[in-house]
C-alpha cells in the first residue's frame, strides 16, 4: 500500500554520497497529496469504546502468537509497552482522547499510535510510525467492508 516504507526499512548505506542518494530517492518518491488525502479520510471513522477495549486487548496477545498464526494478521507496528500507552492516553492524552461517549476517531487513534512510538530507538521509530499509518488503514477497511480483522473479531 505505501511503498515509502520499503525505503524506510532498508536505509542502510555504507557512505555519505550513498545516504544523500537514498535520501533523495526516498523523498522523490513520496507523494505528498495522496498522503495528505489518506491522512483526511482518517476521521470519518471511528471505533466504539468496545471495540477500542477489544484492539487493546488483541493487540497485548499479538506478541505471544505462535509465529504461524502471526504470518496471517496485519503486523502490529507496536510493542506491548507502547500497547499499554495507548490504552492509558485513550483515556488521558488532552488532544486525542476519546470522547464523552467513549467513541474515538480513527485520526486519535493513529496519533495516539505515533505518540506512543516516540519511546522507539531511532532504528525502528519510522518504521513503527509508517506501519501505525498502515494498521489503522487496515483497520479503516474493516470498518468500511464488515471485513475480518483479527485485532476487531
Amino acid at each position: 500500500m505505501y511503498p515509502a516504507l520499503k525505503y524506510v526499512e532498508d536505509l542502510r548505506v555504507m557512505s555519505v554520497h550513498e545516504l544523500f542518494n537514498r535520501v533523495f530517492q526516498l523523498l522523490t518518491r513520496f507523494d505528498a497529496e495522496r498522503q495528505i488525502n489518506h491522512l483526511k479520510t482518517l476521521s470519518e471513522y471511528a471505533l466504539t469504546e468496545h471495540q477500542f477495549a477489544q484492539l487493546i486487548g488483541r493487540s497485548r496477545l499479538y506478541n505471544y502468537l505462535p509465529q504461524k498464526q502471526k504470518k496471517e494478521i496485519e503486523k502490529l507496528p507496536l510493542s506491548d509497552t507502547q500497547v499499554s500507552v495507548v490504552a492509558k492516553d485513550y483515556y488521558q492524552d488532552k488532544s486525542f482522547c476519546r470522547s464523552e461517549d467513549g467513541d474515538i476517531d480513527m485520526w486519535k487513534v493513529y496519533n495516539l499510535f505515533t505518540s506512543s512510538a516516540k519511546s522507539s530507538y531511532i532504528d525502528t521509530f519510522l518504521g513503527r510510525n509508517a506501519g501505525s499509518l498502515m494498521f489503522i488503514s487496515h483497520l479503516i477497511n474493516h470498518l468500511k467492508s464488515s471485513g475480518q480483522s483479527w485485532y476487531m473479531s
